[in-house]
């Protein structure tokens, strides 16, 4: 997904006992080298489950910049309290993968019929940057969530 322009760029559906990023991952870098490197997004972001030494490993070998949460053990907490003391923070974005998931219902698209899962899976997708590009056209200075662009009832 595009950060700034919020759009899906691909969709990996796995069968369920492949539902880690470990496997979602060489979907990604086949994703990113199909596209070829000028259409890279300035940086990858990802959820702490996407926070592996290989996918860093990677995106450093690749010349990539990345960003992802991390897994709240006991030393990150102390590392991020200490930091925050010394300020400087800035917000980095959040919530896309959230809005996606909460208000598209991308959330447990489960079946055992991996195909038509991939299918309702790219129709959420498509679906998403639609409503993305037309809200962005209509208020073309900020990004609303779908929950806070449907027209009043």
């Amino acid at each position: 997904m595009l950060a700034n322009v919020r759009l899906v760029l691909d969709v990996e559906v796995m069968p369920g006992n492949k539902h880690t990023s470990n496997h979602s991952v060489p979907g990604l870098w086949a994703l990113l080298d199909r596209i070829g490197r000028d259409c890279w997004p300035t940086q990858l972001r990802g959820d702490k489950s996407f926070s592996s030494d290989a996918l860093m490993n990677e995106c450093e070998t690749r010349g990539l910049p990345y960003l992802l949460r991390l897994r709240m053990t006991n030393n990150i907490k102390r590392a991020i309290e200490r930091m925050s003391r010394s300020g400087g923070w800035k917000n980095a974005g959040q919530g896309s993968d959230d809005e996606l998931k909460n208000q598209w219902g991308w959330g447990g698209l489960t079946t055992h019929d991996l195909a038509r899962c991939r299918l309702a899976a790219r129709l959420v997708a498509l679906v998403y940057n639609w409503w993305n590009l037309f809200v962005r056209l209509a208020e073309p200075t900020r990004h609303l969530e779908a929950i806070t662009s449907r027209p009043c009832s």
